[in-house]
């Protein structure tokens, strides 16, 4: 892949660890992509180009692109956006993850420094997968959901779409956690949790519903 031709939509700090990790690999992004940047402004963003999506249209359609936005919702919406009128969605892997040779990884998926994918382990699309981050062996994580720094995955628990958990959240075995449902920083899971929930603490308990459902 020529270095000229990967993208990252998105320039804030989720944007700049995702092309570290790239630079990780021995490529270079040649730009990122923010909708606040006017056209022809001059930014950089550690010694990264910053350009206008309007700079970029011509150029994208030919390239490899991440969207790179920390957002499980905004990250939804640009990509459904952006599908038709891009090249290649690319997965972005940091040179010190470590990756099950029978793990599966959607497209314009991020797997963040010393992240490990044990085995039979299912990525969907646009999924992040955060700094330290464990997933065990025959896990399923649905499309556009982020998986913070520290958390650990038991095995085969299913993850569904749009799911937040947050940082040093531990999930045990077998549960599932349904669409577009946050998980609180440091929880611990025990039991499934229904869609559209927002569940804390240690054992986990659903304190209110996630709003993003009335959105998406």
């Amino acid at each position: 892949m020529e270095d000229e031709r990967i993208f990252i939509y998105g320039a804030g700090g989720h944007a700049k660890v995702v092309a570290e990790a790239i630079c990780s690999c021995g490529l270079k992004p040649c730009a990122f992509i923010d909708d606040a940047v006017q056209v022809n402004q001059q930014n950089k963003l550690i010694g990264i180009p910053i350009f206008s999506p309007q700079d970029s249209r011509t150029w994208l359609k030919n390239g490899h692109v991440v969207v790179a936005i920390g957002d499980n919702y905004h990250r939804y919406m640009i990509s459904q956006k952006m599908a038709m009128n891009i090249g290649i969605f690319i997965n972005v892997v940091h040179k010190n993850a470590v990756l099950s040779p029978s793990a599966h990884i959607g497209a314009g998926s991020m797997i963040m420094a010393n992240t490990v994918i044990n085995a039979q382990a299912f990525i969907g699309d646009h999924v992040i997968l955060n700094t330290g981050s464990i997933i065990e062996h025959d896990c399923i994580i649905g499309d556009f959901t982020h998986i913070a720094p520290g958390v650990k995955l038991g095995g085969e628990v299913k993850i569904g779409q749009g799911v937040l958990i947050g940082i040093g959240a531990t999930i045990s075995p077998r549960v599932s956690i349904g669409d577009w449902s946050v998980i609180g920083a440091g929880s611990v899971v025990l039991h499934d949790i229904p869609k559209n929930s927002v569940a804390v603490g240690v054992p986990a308990r659903v304190i209110k519903e996630n709003m993003t459902k009335d959105v998406v």
